[in-house]
């Protein structure tokens, strides 16, 4: 029994459930000042003072407080009578996203306030929301972030009430599941989607608000049938696999297409084959359906240093407006080589090779630049009477 208490320990530790409620701070004439019912003084936490933790934290939690500054991380202490009674830190994004705590994204300019903590015979007294007036501060006037996110549990009414107090907004609540470091699942909680408002101000900020030069919207096939199609027409990815009847035939019901317009042109588009699993939902690639990935219109720009500029914004453009789901994989025809703005946004990738032989016009020249072994294969199919033909119809491709 005690082993078994043990090894259940061992998981819970590992598998880690956070039920989340995220608050939101945009501009320092937010912030409402809070005075602590006791005397404190409010400091800086750096390498000469790091220590003072010890007076109510652990060796432990000091060597992380360490390893904090070493990050670049700001944090500050309140002290009572020469002993440190709280401390409040942050972490600050300073490049284009980064993922704060293995499950907070954050993008450049904003930052998130964490480990938060008051001596427990303190608690009661206002230090906690005096502390994060103090930090929110200093990081607006001194770190320049532009927007202060912070979260605590959603049982957790003390913390609530006192970060209400300092002047945060709410974004609503969100499930967070994570084996030992890894991020495996989140979900909205009842009472408002937190990632949803997250990523609609994030691409607010990039530039897919109304005076922006690129706009992205969601829409069903049946809305934008013909541009769609044109746009695979013209698009280097274009390809049946991106064909509306094509995606409509293998994802009937569920599809839903991702386009980029700058002015009334569309600029770029991804088909998005939208499907519940249970309670996860996901987007990824159809039955029998290759390369659906990202439709890139073809560039007016004679310059290449144009050309590549004007693909970043739209691919930026793209990537920002991708839905918020649990799941999400993709394949992209071979000519599309830049997923710079996919890897900017927390993506990753694998490479897989396509070799194309793109002029079939002269099929004899073909057959004599194919690999020796290949060539006599098709030599001793054709001795065998072995024939390739044009089905025609669906009936006959498939019987």
């Amino acid at each position: 029994m005690r082993g078994l208490r043990e090894q259940l320990s061992r998981v819970r530790h590992i598998v880690k459930v956070r039920r989340q409620e995220l608050f939101e701070l945009a501009a320092p004439g937010s912030i409402v000042h809070v005075t602590a019912k006791m005397h404190i003084s409010i400091e800086c936490v750096s390498y000469d003072n790091v220590g003072y933790a010890a007076d109510f934290r652990d060796d432990t939690v000091v060597r992380r407080f360490r390893c904090f500054l070493d990050e670049g991380q700001w944090g500050v202490y309140a002290t009572a009578d020469s002993k440190v009674v709280g401390h409040a830190w942050a972490i600050v994004c300073r490049g284009r996203s980064r993922m704060a705590n293995h499950y907070m994204k954050l993008q450049s300019g904003e930052c998130l306030i964490h480990f938060c903590s008051v001596e427990p015979s303190c608690r009661g007294k206002n230090i906690y929301p005096a502390m994060l007036v103090a930090l929110c501060r200093r990081l607006f006037e001194e770190a320049g972030v532009q927007r202060i996110v912070i979260d605590t549990e959603v049982d957790n009414v003390p913390a609530l009430q006192s970060i209400r107090k300092v002047g945060f907004s709410p974004l609503g609540r969100r499930v967070y599941l994570q084996l030992g470091r890894l991020l495996v699942w989140q979900k909205p909680l009842p009472g408002g989607d937190a990632g949803a408002a997250i990523q609609q101000q994030q691409a607010c900020r990039a530039g897919l608000g109304s005076g922006s030069v690129y706009t992205a919207e969601i829409l069903r096939p049946q809305e934008i049938a013909d541009e769609w199609d044109q746009l695979v027409d013209e698009s280097p990815q274009g390809c049946i696999f991106c064909r509306i009847w094509w995606l409509t035939a293998v994802c009937p019901g569920q599809l839903r297409l991702l386009v980029v317009r700058k002015g009334h042109r569309l600029a770029a588009g991804m088909p998005l084959p939208l499907r519940r699993r249970g309670i996860w939902l996901t987007v990824t690639l159809p039955d029998l359906t290759q390369t659906p990935g990202v439709l890139l219109a073809p560039s007016q720009a004679e310059r290449y240093e144009a050309r590549l500029s004007n693909e970043m914004a739209v691919l930026r453009s793209l990537v920002d407006a991708i839905p918020k789901v649990d799941v999400f994989c993709t394949n992209t025809h071979y000519s599309f080589t830049n997923w710079l703005p996919f890897y900017w946004a927390g993506y990753t990738q694998t490479t897989r090779y396509t070799y194309a032989i793109e002029d079939v016009s002269d099929l004899d020249k073909v057959f004599r630049n194919l690999a020796p072994r290949i060539a006599r294969q098709i030599r001793k199919a054709r001795r065998e009477g072995i024939q390739v033909e044009n089905p025609r119809t669906l009936e006959r491709f498939w019987t």
